[in-house]
């Protein structure tokens, strides 16, 4: 959820001016961890095909990238683990992405 101070900062922005805003904006997570945009030049550094879909995961903050990362550490190296949330309410959305190393691992 936004602080009075987020939701005042959008207010008097468009909707792309708002999206841009949130995206440069750290979400507080359960248990004191904190979610934050990579920025968009990271994209190139972690290429699709070497990214594993994880759906059906508990949207009430019970799985965490460390163990996401050790499940899937047996194929190959893990990378970087990003657990999908809401950018406006900071909740989970089911979904996850697994970023492999190399294509073998992926593919395993």
């Amino acid at each position: 959820q936004l602080s009075a101070e987020q939701e005042q900062l959008l207010a008097g922005l468009s909707t792309e001016e708002a999206i841009a805003a949130m995206e440069g904006l750290a979400l507080a997570l359960p248990g004191g961890h904190q979610a934050q945009h990579v920025g968009k030049g990271a994209r190139q550094d972690y290429p699709d095909e070497l990214a594993i879909f994880v759906g059906n995961l508990d949207g009430s903050g019970e799985m965490w990238p460390e163990e996401l990362a050790a499940h899937f550490k047996s194929a190959g190296e893990v990378r970087r683990v990003t657990i999908k949330i809401d950018k406006l309410t900071g909740e989970r959305l089911g979904y996850a992405y697994v970023d492999m190393k190399d294509a073998m691992a992926a593919e395993t």
